[in-house]
């Protein structure tokens, strides 16, 4: 479970467009007139499974970022708030390249992130900052920034970002730096005059007036026993004394603690992890030894951080390899060590991240060598005890799914994920926003492109296509029980792909589509919940056999329009009254062209119709249909959302909203506007916050705002959300 505290009260042809839509199931121009509405994001679980990506803590939330997985370096991040117990994604747009081994810093309000690694191991020289507040990022100045590196140490000085060392992931090692400004955007250069020799995997710590830096490995990979102290003020740097100083080493940790920096762990010369340290007061220039009873055993990229009077060391690994899940606190006072209790602290790993919350530590993220983990732990010394952070994602990424609004909960089901066609889904309850797994006890079998509608009490699902073909098998599932129930299949509809559906009220009713043979049908059929009863709908009368249309319920009609027949796309349509089974023709005159992969939304009296393609081009012209005279009338395109198709629309009882799609070059947008037909005209939709582009997601209208999820990015599914909240 997922909880948060709640913030809310023929040019393509048939078989080329299901080719099309199926590649995305498996596999700019900005808008006139004042921004409409505030996007906010759902709760979505941790962010994907990485490592060697980096930590802040922000004061209210644990944010990681960055870091590589299976594919390769990520651009995706997460925000994990301890006071609602949730997970948060972080908006991918501005952000900077993806990356591993970079370097990130908390300046009060921001993270700045900078250097690193992407997918050819090429160093970055590019960063950019973070604003939690706005959901927002910058990017970073470029000149006089330091040469591309990773493996560097990054630290904050209150007022800059200071880069030192690293390396350019094959030979050359860095022994010069830069400053920062997030205020002023500039880079300032540091003097290289007495600057320790080069290296990477060292460590830095800024004590309020130096940047302190000691081991790691040279140029020959051999590790270091110097270091130096650097001074902003006079941008002059000092060695620091060897005499008395801990044995060569790399990959080890140090702190500030106050009035002396502390050293411990690392490897040797040999490549052997070590259990010694040593402690640098900058006052007199000296060291001295840490005692070693009691200690940690020896071990080298492990996690340590300051918490007040003690330093905190938790995993690692050790001999051998082998990965830790021990730890200890040690106390320079007393020169003493004190184990942490080992129950339910995270399983061991390499390159997770940590933060210091000012009462805990959190773990988060890494390898245990055998895969990548998008687990973590927090620490809380004044209970002595570990506490598991949240897992859950609710309804896993997917794409070719559907939604439909209960009234208090988002229902998420079936479409397909990177493995394939799901059976799976989720609710989201917006008031306490927890999302819950669906039972999948009964569900029908996996599917993606099927219908669905909510009847007040159930959601029914019916159609779509899997791995074995086309379906005409559904389900109902009742959210009070969370249980499912077959349809009967007894003279249901044949197998259909980019079919309809509406809910009348009383009756359920899908039309036409693509059938198992890829041939469109003028067939639908009825069903009745309270008999399990289907009835062949009449085809007398009815519109041409087609696919990809829309239909909507006036009340008591179902109207179909557009859609893909076999001789290409059609701008005609028809009504169909169950009461009666019989069917009439919509007006042509005045009726948008042709297309397919439009919206259709009914306001109380009119059907308005908008964007789709004509299978040259998206569009983003459309008509409004009166049912009661049977007239089309023109829509707007002034100051229309960009042209489009497979996009989302809302009607919110004054004004359709529409979001997402494919534009002009097949590339998902993120944008979207706000139509009214009172004053037939149209508004752009804040970008503020705003999801990802995406294609094949969902859109639903909950009485006071629209839910947006899911859905594919181009490439990926997603498995994140967000609430878009009316202008007052």
């Amino acid at each position: 479970m997922v909880r948060v505290k709640n913030r809310f009260h023929s040019a393509l042809g048939k078989r080329a467009y299901r080719g099309y839509l199926l590649c995305f199931l498996m596999c700019t121009v900005p808008l006139v007139g004042h921004p409409q509405g505030t996007w906010l994001p759902m709760s979505a679980g941790p962010p994907s499974a990485r490592w060697l990506h980096t930590a802040v803590w922000t004061g209210e939330a644990f944010i990681v970022w960055g870091g590589i997985d299976t594919n390769g370096p990520l651009q995706t991040g997460g925000s994990y708030t301890p006071a609602t117990n949730a997970w948060m994604p972080l908006p991918t747009d501005g952000a900077p390249a993806a990356r591993a081994d970079h370097g990130a810093i908390w300046t009060g309000t921001q993270m700045v992130v900078w250097g690193g690694f992407d997918k050819e191991n090429t160093p970055l020289q590019r960063g950019g900052i973070y604003s939690p507040m706005h959901r927002k990022w910058d990017s970073l100045a470029i000149q006089s920034a330091p040469d591309a590196r990773g493996g560097h140490t990054a630290v904050w000085n209150g007022q800059e970002l200071i880069i030192w060392g690293g390396w350019d992931g094959r030979h050359t090692h860095f022994s010069t730096g830069g400053r920062y400004s997030p205020e002023s955007d500039v880079w300032k250069p540091m003097s290289t005059l007495h600057a320790p020799q080069p290296r990477t995997s060292h460590t830095a710590v800024w004590t309020g007036a130096r940047m302190l830096v000691w081991g790691g490995f040279d140029r020959h990979k051999q590790p270091l026993q110097i270091g130096g102290a650097y001074s902003p003020k006079t941008d002059s740097w000092q060695l620091l004394s060897a005499a008395d100083a801990p044995s060569p080493r790399a990959v080890h940790t140090a702190v500030w603690t106050g009035d002396a920096m502390i050293i411990w762990g690392g490897l040797d010369t040999a490549q052997h992890p070590l259990h010694t340290g040593g402690i640098y007061s900058p006052g007199t220039e000296t060291w001295k030894p840490i005692s070693t009873a009691g200690a940690p055993s020896a071990r080298a990229g492990h996690t340590a951080m300051w918490i007040g009077d003690k330093m905190l060391i938790w995993g690692g690994f050790g001999r051998n390899g082998q990965l830790l899940q021990t730890g200890a606190l040690y106390e320079p006072r007393t020169d003493t060590w004190v184990p942490l209790p080992v129950q339910n602290a995270p399983i061991g790993r390499l390159g997770h991240a940590a933060a210091w919350t000012g009462t805990q530590l959190f773990v988060w993220g890494g390898t245990d060598k055998r895969r990548y983990l998008d687990t973590g732990n927090r620490y809380i010394p004044g209970t002595a005890r570990w506490v598991a952070l949240p897992d859950e994602r609710g309804a896993s990424a997917r794409g070719g799914h559907t939604a439909v609004w209960t009234g208090e909960q988002l229902l998420i089901w079936g479409g397909t994920s990177r493995t394939g066609y799901l059976n799976t889904g989720g609710s989201y309850t917006l008031q306490t926003e927890v999302w819950q797994p669906l039972s999948t006890d009964g569900a029908p079998a996996a599917r993606a492109g099927h219908t669905a509608v909510w009847t007040g009490e159930q959601m029914f699902i019916w159609g779509g296509t899997s791995q074995m073909g086309h379906l005409n098998t559904g389900g109902s599932y009742t959210p009070q029980t969370d249980m499912w129930k077959p349809l009967a299949t007894h003279q249901a509809p044949e197998s259909a792909f980019l079919h309809s559906a509406v809910w009348t009220g009383t009756q359920f009713i899908v039309w036409g589509g693509l059938n198992p043979d890829e041939t469109p049908v003028q067939t639908g059929g009825i069903y009745t919940p309270n008999s399990d009863v289907w009835i062949p709908t009449s085809m007398e009368g009815a519109p041409s056999p087609r696919s990809g249309h829309t239909a909507v319920w006036s009340g008591d009609a179902m109207l179909v329009w557009g859609g893909t027949t076999q001789e290409g796309y059609v701008n005609t349509g028809g009504w169909y009254h169950p009461a009666t089974d019989t069917w009439g023709p919509l007006s042509l005159s005045g009726a948008p062209e042709g297309r397919f992969g439009h919206t259709a939304v009914w306001t109380g009296t009119r059907m308005l119709i908008w964007g789709g393609t004509d299978g040259v081009q998206p569009l983003n012209t459309g008509r409004i249909y009166d049912a009661k005279t049977d007239t089309w009338h023109p829509l707007s395109t002034q100051n229309a959302p960009d042209a489009r198709f497979g996009h989302r629309a809302v009607w919110n009882g004054s004004v359709m909203v529409v979001w997402g799609g494919y534009g002009n070059k097949g590339k998902p947008l993120k944008t979207g506007g706000m139509y009214e037909p009172k004053t037939d005209t149209w508004h752009a939709l804040s970008t503020e916050g705003v999801p990802d582009g995406q294609v094949l997601h969902t859109a639903v209208w909950t009485g006071d705002k629209m839910i947006v999820w899911g859905g594919t990015d181009g490439k990926f599914p997603q498995h994140t959300g967000a609430v878009w909240i009316p202008s007052p």
